[in-house]
């Protein structure tokens, strides 16, 4: 929506507004199960290919139903909780575990959760291709 010609304060209004529209690029890394002397462990290898996930909300209100966290040994965001009836787990691509790269095509490859939710809530001001290629 074009809000050049726009009152101010309607602009910020629009701005505001949570978005309904995510694209999520995401990477999925692959569980690894290795033994201990004691009993197996499950570890995580990264893998190099990442995909794509667009969530959309049926209203502003509508929770996507995502816990994002910061793993203390990497970089980045993560989900740690795909939450029950919340829009990502009725469409079904995402998965406790997965790293979050980027959100609306802004890179979160460093980000913090705190980051990621600020996209989430302001994020269509200024949506990205998410095809587009992360930057190396």
């Amino acid at each position: 929506m074009d809000i050049g010609n726009v009152r101010h304060n309607y602009a910020l209004h629009l701005l505001r507004q949570p978005c309904q529209v995510l694209w999520l690029t995401v990477l999925r890394e692959q569980k690894v199960r290795s033994r201990t002397d004691a009993q197996p462990l499950d570890t995580y290898e990264p893998r190099d290919d990442h995909f794509h996930v667009i969530l959309n909300k049926s209203s502003p209100e509508e929770q996507l139903g995502i816990k994002l966290v910061r793993k203390v040994d990497e970089p980045g965001v993560f989900i740690s909780n795909v939450l029950d009836g919340g829009v990502a787990d009725r469409h079904g691509q995402l998965e406790e575990n997965d790293r979050v790269l980027a959100i609306n095509g802004h890179d979160l490859r460093y980000g913090s959760p705190e980051s990621a939710a600020h996209l989430i809530q302001v994020g269509h001001g200024s949506l990205q291709d998410p095809s587009q290629k992360l930057p190396t």
